[in-house]
């Protein structure tokens, strides 16, 4: 049974476990993400199975714990802005997710465009989407029922651009690409932001 650390924010351990996870970035650069084991993982990170097991109990928490820094990262991201000023520039929107996907992208690319990973861009998705539909909500300025749908239809749009540019050949510079969905979503935002039932009836 794996030890539990009592204070797993303490420098030293948060030291190890930065040390474990980019050791498993390290290792996807040479392996498939699923031939990559404890074993493999500790000798690559200079460290032995018991510290390992201090911080994770097998690979899948590794991977786990750097998709949350990910994430953790998008939160932090769109928490700088309001929706009053996402509501006059949703270019905004476009600006803080091509940045996430970016940084994201220089340091887990691997992890990214795996196929048994692709649940993570829709994660980040979800983490944009409920600081905007509490936002949206709370200016009363659209329909609870149909905003969750219509943040949905705005972000995974965007979010599928971006990534199929990055999976892609990536003939056309990132610029480009950005300034597009960009022009899109200034008037998909705008109609989003305030469906009513009424439109649909």
């Amino acid at each position: 049974m794996p030890q539990v650390l009592k204070n797993p924010n303490d420098y030293r351990c948060l030291k190890t476990r930065k040390a474990i996870k980019m050791a498993f970035i390290a290792l996807l650069e040479r392996k498939d993400i699923n031939d990559i084991t404890i074993t493999t993982l500790t000798r690559e990170a200079e460290i032995n199975r018991r510290t390992f097991y201090l911080h994770y109990q097998n690979v899948s928490d590794v991977i786990e714990d750097i998709e949350n820094e990910i994430i953790n990262r998008s939160c932090q991201a769109i928490s700088g802005h309001d929706f009053e000023s996402i509501k006059k520039n949703p270019c905004l929107i476009v600006q803080e997710v091509r940045e996430i996907i970016a940084a994201s992208f220089g340091i887990y690319r691997k992890i990214l465009l795996s196929e048994s990973n692709l649940s993570l861009i829709l994660k980040i998705k979800d983490v944009i989407k409920q600081k905007l539909v509490k936002e949206i909500l709370e200016t009363g300025d659209a329909d609870a029922t149909l905003l969750p749908y219509a943040i949905d239809f705005l972000l995974g749009g965007m979010l599928t651009v971006f990534y199929q540019w990055y999976i892609g050949d990536r003939k056309i510079p990132f610029e480009q690409i950005a300034n597009a969905v960009c022009s899109l979503s200034i008037n998909t935002a705008n109609a989003l932001f305030h469906l009513k039932p009424a439109d649909f009836s």
